[in-house]
């Protein structure tokens, strides 16, 4: 069950009542636990794939989570994978066979002792198709995955159970079409190592980056890997100043060049910049921006991803709590890279309350889609929160904002399942409407005839509450009906 409570843009609110899908939203939802989202991918017909972790419905304290989003930022369904303990969605990639998704993460529900790497396939409705983990007595964790050149699934992360120091960057190559692993190979020092994201080449080798704490600094130092789909090692480098250094993100620049979201100190261990690294094929630094936020921030750029428009644009996704603009909350930044090694803030998204993104993605209309978690707009605990925005993303544009809560709302007028509930406390309202998608008006109440959870009998779908204060002041909400 779910019910709108944001205001929808009245200016925005024709391409809605056409049913035309609206290219910037922004909408938070969730169940009365935890709810986070890590990673988004987009789908086929303009879908958005979400993983992350809930503590609201499954099997155990948290749950793997998993939900499909449609075109117009309505949620189709939201599923949970685990067992009884603790497990997480941190990484998700479309399946163009059968129009489903990957997933990985970690589950101390499954495997052989502490966190195992878990990973499972679902088809296009979410149902799981199999399930699958890896690891050994300790501690072992999935960050992010690919399909290869070769149709094979390969996914990095970090093993505490295997390797030659504390933790060891590891790579796992698995048969997409039952989950069984195929090889595997860890790669690391006498230190700490991760591997954190993975790439395809477009010659076919895989590419990953990471933190090594074994081959430079013991703070931590960038780390670049080549591989073949063998997982045969053809080259590494590492990059980085005398303090901690972070990479979180790699991308292939259509051009061929090679980029990386990262976090670099320039003083004390916990004191650094936004940092983006460009290196050539053979990891030679062709260029670096930094990008000093003196407030409390994430652990620098932690997303990247290429615009799919003819633009030719990156977005560096980061957040940190803002002071410098009045906010004193937490928010989620973009930062804009185009020619001359030029970047700028794109924009900055949140409420009232912190908000967190962990997850980014280039989208077909040549805009881009994040998702992360919120304590802003009525969230009960923590809720995922998305944001969709287009290819006017500069300077703060003006977005369809919504949202969703499976539970009850208390809101002055709302629909909850196929009725409407009116707070006859509130004097301001004088008349409500419901319109369909093609701008039909089903319903139309004098709020003095209204009853209280008035059955609405109409069809399950998506419609436009709208109702006018006695000063004429018209609000429209997008609501979803569901028996």
């Amino acid at each position: 069950m779910s019910k709108e409570i944001k205001k929808i843009k009245l200016f925005l609110l024709i391409a809605f009542l056409h049913a035309q899908p609206p290219k910037c939203f922004t909408t938070a939802f969730g169940t009365n636990g935890m709810d986070v989202a890590y990673d988004v991918k987009e789908g086929s017909e303009k879908s958005y794939w979400i993983a992350g972790q809930t503590s609201g419905f499954g099997f155990g304290a948290t749950d793997a989570y998993l939900a499909k989003m449609d075109s117009m930022g309505l949620v189709m369904f939201h599923k949970s994978f685990g067992g009884f303990l603790g497990d997480c969605a941190k990484a998700i990639i479309y399946n163009p066979s059968d129009s489903g998704c990957f997933v990985c993460g970690y589950t101390q529900s499954f495997g052989n002792g502490g966190y195992d790497m878990y990973f499972f396939r679902a088809d296009k409705n979410g149902n799981l198709k199999w399930q699958n983990y890896f690891g050994g007595t300790d501690w072992d964790f999935a960050e992010d995955l690919v399909l290869g050149s070769d149709g094979n699934l390969y996914i990095v992360g970090q093993t505490f159970s295997f390797g030659n120091g504390s933790s060891d960057g590891i790579l796992l190559k698995i048969n997409p079409h039952n989950g069984q692993i195929i090889s595997w190979k860890n790669i690391g020092g006498s230190g700490d190592d991760k591997w954190n994201s993975i790439i395809k080449l477009s010659d076919g080798n895989l590419l990953v980056c990471g933190t090594t704490k074994s081959y430079g600094e013991t703070n931590g130092d960038i780390w670049v890997g080549k591989l073949n789909n063998n997982l045969d090692t053809l080259l590494t480098k590492r990059f980085g100043t005398a303090y901690k250094d972070i990479g979180h993100d790699i991308m292939e620049h259509p051009n061929g060049q090679i980029w990386i979201a990262a976090f670099s100190a320039t003083s004390a261990p916990h004191q650094g910049d936004n940092y983006a690294l460009l290196l050539d094929a053979g990891f030679n630094i062709l260029g670096e921006n930094r990008i000093g936020i003196f407030h409390n921030q994430s652990e620098g750029f932690l997303k990247l991803v290429h615009n799919k428009s003819n633009k030719d644009r990156n977005l560096f996704l980061t957040w940190y709590f803002d002071s410098q603009y009045g906010f004193y909350k937490t928010q989620g930044y973009f930062y804009l890279s185009g020619s001359g090694n030029v970047y700028v803030i794109a924009n900055a998204f949140g409420g009232s309350e912190d908000d967190y993104f962990y997850g980014l993605d280039a989208t077909t209309d040549g805009g881009f889609i994040m998702v992360g978690r919120t304590n802003s707009f009525n969230s009960i605990n923590e809720n995922i929160i998305v944001v969709k925005i287009d290819t006017t993303y500069i300077n703060y544009p003006s977005i369809v904002s919504l949202s969703e809560l499976y539970g009850k709302e208390q809101d002055d007028v709302w629909i909850y399942g196929n009725k409407i509930h009116y707070n006859k406390a509130n004097q301001m309202i004088k008349r409500i409407m419901i319109y369909d998608m093609l701008g039909k008006m089903t319903l139309n109440f004098d709020v003095g005839d209204l009853k209280n959870e008035q059955e609405l009998n109409l069809p399950d779908g998506i419609y436009i509450l709208q109702t006018i204060t006695n000063e004429n002041q018209i609000i429209n909400k997008k609501v979803i009906v569901r028996n």
